[in-house]
């Protein structure tokens, strides 16, 4: 008994093809809602959401103490000019630096904005229960009241110091006129004359001379105005200690305030915020580049961005153009041969402005495209999984595929019909 085998039935490329175009309303029904869906949840995801910021420019380079010939050849600047050298700072120097612009603690300097502590009650909040943000301004108090003794002291022993200056030089003066005497003294006794004053030496041999006298009374000036200066040096080194011991208790009661306020919510909100909001690069130079003529790094940008809040971009932007100069200035290492670091910005128009201009519809417009995409693939696989699992027998020629039977008639739809009478209608007009 011969075996009816049936053909296994193939969907080609074609006819993936006709089937969706013959689904083409609904493709583009699909794709329509999707784009609708997405770009509304664009939209409503990104409304209102505006960046405000800015760029800030500084240039840094190493500041070169020039020679008075040097000084005079640029109108008498004898501290020299800050254009002195180009690309003197190698890259490790540019990464250590926006490394430190970059870390935690310029973060908590620019919150502080130059101050030493936080301001009073601005950073705690009574209905927190936390004991340690309850008690930050105590702790606040007690930090400001010793630096405040610590200043004190501290201008106390500048005066001190500066009482110093008149018998310093009252005795370096009596200490020239009994060096001359002296000189003159020993002189008739044909000792060296280029000796300079030895007190035991005169007081062995001043006794009985005729000249003694001159030298005696500079020498007795000469102890008041030692004497003098001792007790005015050991005055101001007194009072100098005070001062240094105050100012080590104010920085130990300042550590402990800041330690207390590190630790309340606000302070963490706050320093994420400015750590989220600026961020600081330079331009890194080519390698092929010569390092000796390369400007590249001589640049730091400082970039701005806030979310929704113009304000507090302003205030970031006026903390970064006063701190960040004082910060690289003292933070920056020196190269051999130069007396400190350079730091001026270099940018005016450095104002806060929206950085984002039509965000909400170009992420609407993505937003549609991509989830209009989306979802045309998924209706074309449903489109072609519906089609595939239906096992209707739609056509003459899979009758005769499947069973291996030839077709003797079919039955006319009435849109089969209707179409062929109105080909022979277009037929007839066609003839006529």
């Amino acid at each position: 008994m011969e075996e009816n085998k049936q053909p296994e039935e193939g969907t080609s490329l074609l006819d993936i093809v006709k089937l969706l175009l013959s689904k083409i309303k609904i493709l583009i029904l699909v794709i329509l809602v999707g784009a609708i869906l997405g770009g509304g949840i664009a939209v409503i995801r990104t409304i209102n959401m505006d960046y405000w910021g800015t760029t800030v420019e500084f240039y840094v380079n190493p500041e070169k103490k020039m020679t008075q010939t040097e000084g005079n050849a640029t109108n008498g600047n004898a501290a020299g000019s800050q254009y002195g050298v180009y690309g003197a700072y190698g890259r490790h120097v540019m990464d250590n630096i926006v490394k430190l612009l970059n870390s935690e603690i310029f973060a908590e300097q620019l919150i502080l904005n130059g101050e030493t502590l936080p301001k009073k009650d601005f950073w705690v909040n009574t209905s927190n229960k936390d004991e340690v943000a309850l008690n930050l301004n105590d702790k606040i108090d007690a930090a400001t009241a010793k630096q405040t003794v610590a200043d004190d002291k501290q201008a106390e022993a500048d005066v001190k110091h500066a009482l110093v200056t008149t018998p310093a030089a009252e005795y370096t003066d009596k200490t020239t006129k009994l060096n001359i005497e002296w000189k003159a003294y020993r002189a008739d006794y044909n000792l060296a004359l280029s000796s300079s004053f030895n007190e035991d030496e005169y007081l062995l041999k001043v006794q009985g001379d005729p000249n003694a006298a001159a030298l005696d009374n500079a020498y007795s000036a000469w102890v008041d105005a030692k004497t003098i200066l001792t007790s005015a040096q050991a005055d101001a080194n007194e009072a100098q200690k005070l001062a240094d011991a105050a100012r080590s208790e104010a920085n130990t009661a300042i550590n402990v305030a800041l330690d207390a306020w590190r630790q309340t919510e606000k302070y963490k909100n706050t320093h994420s915020s400015y750590k989220e909001s600026v961020s600081y690069s330079y331009l890194e130079d080519e390698e092929n580049m010569d390092d000796a003529n390369n400007l590249a790094r001589s640049f730091i940008y400082v970039k701005i961005s806030v979310l929704d809040d113009k304000d507090f971009a302003k205030t970031i932007l006026e903390r970064v153009k006063a701190q960040v100069p004082v910060y690289i200035e003292a933070n920056m290492a020196i190269p051999d041969g130069y007396v400190g670091t350079n730091c001026q910005r270099i940018t005016t128009k450095d104002f806060i402005d929206l950085t984002n201009p039509g965000y909400t519809t170009s992420e609407a417009i993505k937003s549609a495209i991509l989830v209009a995409l989306i979802a045309a693939v998924i209706a074309c696989v449903v489109i072609i999984i519906v089609d595939k699992s239906d096992k209707r027998l739609r056509d003459p020629d899979s009758i005769t595929r499947l069973f291996d039977v030839p077709v003797l008639g079919i039955v006319p739809t009435i849109d089969d019909l209707a179409e062929e009478s109105n080909a022979k209608k277009n037929a007839n007009s066609e003839v006529k």
